[in-house]
């Protein structure tokens, strides 16, 4: 609708424009002056007066349109940068929430593991590390209280052996 209201006006005024300019050459071939007087009488005037000015509003009108059009997609790119950083901060936290859980599913058991064998490589030798899962760390957990098991039964064994020698040798004195 706004084209259509700068449009008729200037295809009315060209229209105009061009009946004058093929009036103007065979005017010239015949009278020089009358189309130096066509032309300036009105010609001129309706580039001037007419052409332009309807040329420079409808110029104007459509750089402040196209000033509207600018800043509402300049608004849009703004707001969706803003809805990006937004998003790649809540993925950013996610990810490390996600993490930290994954860390410490795997860090709790192995430091578990890491007491009992302390405590049993101190000789505490009904230390056992928990089992809690049936993954390579719960098979680990396994063998160490397998581990755990046969040292008590070898370090009774050699106890026993040891008393037996003791009581022999007191015997034999």
């Amino acid at each position: 609708v706004d084209n259509a209201l700068w449009l008729e006006p200037l295809a009315n005024a060209v229209a105009e424009l061009d009946s004058l300019a093929g009036m103007l050459p065979s005017l010239a071939a015949s009278d020089r002056a009358g189309a130096q007087l066509l032309y300036r009488s009105r010609v001129e005037p309706l580039l001037l007066d007419e052409l332009r000015p309807l040329v420079r509003s409808y110029l104007l009108d459509a750089e402040e349109r196209l000033a509207l059009e600018v800043e509402t997609v300049s608004a849009q790119a703004h707001a969706t940068s803003r809805a990006l950083a937004g998003a790649a901060v809540l993925s950013l936290i996610v990810a490390m929430s996600l993490g930290y859980g994954v860390w410490r599913s795997i860090a709790r058991p192995i430091m578990s593991l890491q007491r009992a064998a302390e405590r049993i490589g101190q000789g505490h030798l009904d230390a056992r590390a928990p089992v809690t899962s049936h993954d390579e760390l719960g098979l680990l957990a396994t063998t160490i209280n397998r581990m755990a098991d046969d040292l008590a039964l070898t370090t009774v064994s050699i106890a026993k052996l040891d008393d037996v020698l003791e009581s022999m040798a007191g015997a034999l004195f």
